[in-house]
């Protein structure tokens, strides 16, 4: 599904920072990266390690200015806590007791961005770095991930 806009991109950064830190870093250097283009998933290996690891996440054109787009993070099977920096919004922190679900079952997360993002505003990610496969981001509406779950459902 293409935006009216034209292809849509979203970019993740791992960032070479202290993933212990309270916040996102005010600036660090990039390790890897990942691009995805016109609502695909940008596939991120994380290198294996303790602790957690910065994600910044990026995009181009809004997903619909009048729609409120999802950042849907898979790939880190049941680990949490995660922690989100929304841009513009308060911190939200994700973990499977606040989520639902046991640890094994939970596959990932839809975590709001607001209106029209992203515009050149910013999203960061704490995710943890005992994953053992790559992190999986993508984008998608409230219709698209209302379908999904009523699809998974069956």
């Amino acid at each position: 599904m293409a935006t009216a806009a034209g292809a849509h991109a979203l970019r993740v950064e791992l960032l070479l920072a202290d993933g212990d830190a309270a916040g996102p870093p005010a600036s660090a250097p990039v390790v890897a990266q990942a691009e995805a283009l016109d609502y695909g998933v940008a596939r991120l290996p994380l290198p294996p390690g303790e602790g957690h690891y910065w994600l910044r996440i990026s995009g181009g054109d809004p997903v619909l200015p009048t729609a409120r787009p999802w950042l849907v993070l898979d790939g880190i099977g049941g680990l949490a806590p995660v922690l989100f920096h929304p841009p513009g919004a308060a911190p939200l922190q994700v973990d499977n007791a606040l989520a639902g679900g046991e640890p094994l079952v939970r596959r990932g997360w839809a975590l709001p961005l607001p209106h029209g993002w992203p515009g050149d505003d910013i999203a960061y990610l704490r995710v943890p770095g005992a994953s053992s496969g790559p992190v999986l981001l993508r984008l998608a509406t409230g219709p698209e991930l209302a379908l999904e779950q009523r699809r998974g459902a069956r």
